[in-house]
């Protein structure tokens, strides 16, 4: 073999090697890629399930007292609506850890009162918050139990945008 036949041999392996490599990496980026996008969906998911959970709960509360009055369609159909929106997110994210208790709340029959029930999901959306988004929950938690204070005095009518009544 000649020295000339030599050097083409290695041009076309370095040519060969030089295209693995780059499609070698760019496959490994692209799964890097796929598995950062499939972490941020996730997160996104849990979070759009935390907020429906926390609307839920809000409303659950004239279920709770509904021996002291009627509770409106509105309610009803609101309460309806956001749990199969939850179930809907939970078919997408099948392997969240609270997923069984979460359709245990929300569909389960077997509570032995509105109250009980109440009770379970304030204990699963305290224990959402600590992974989903402390800090936020921590800061609106302190401005709800400053609004409460207030809302018996003088100072109670509400004017903070997110808190006007329409």
């Amino acid at each position: 073999m000649s020295s000339e036949s030599a050097k083409i041999i290695e041009l076309v392996i370095s040519f060969i090697s030089g295209i693995a490599i780059t499609i070698g990496g760019a496959w490994i980026s692209y799964l890097f890629q796929k598995r950062h996008e499939r972490k941020k969906e996730q997160l996104q998911l849990k979070h759009d399930i935390y907020r429906l959970l926390l609307d839920i709960y809000s409303d659950y509360f004239w279920v709770t007292t509904a021996e002291l009055h009627e509770i409106s369609l509105e309610v009803k159909k609101r309460l309806k609506d956001n749990s199969w929106k939850v179930a809907d997110k939970l078919r997408q994210l099948d392997s969240f850890k609270y997923q069984r208790e979460i359709l245990n709340i929300l569909f389960n029959e077997g509570y032995s009162s509105t109250i009980e029930r109440a009770n379970a999901l304030d204990t699963l959306i305290k224990k959402l918050h600590k992974e989903i988004n402390p800090n936020y929950i921590k800061t609106i938690r302190e401005i709800g139990k400053e609004n409460l204070i207030k809302l018996g005095t003088d100072e109670g009518q509400q004017t903070a945008p997110a808190s006007l009544y329409i």
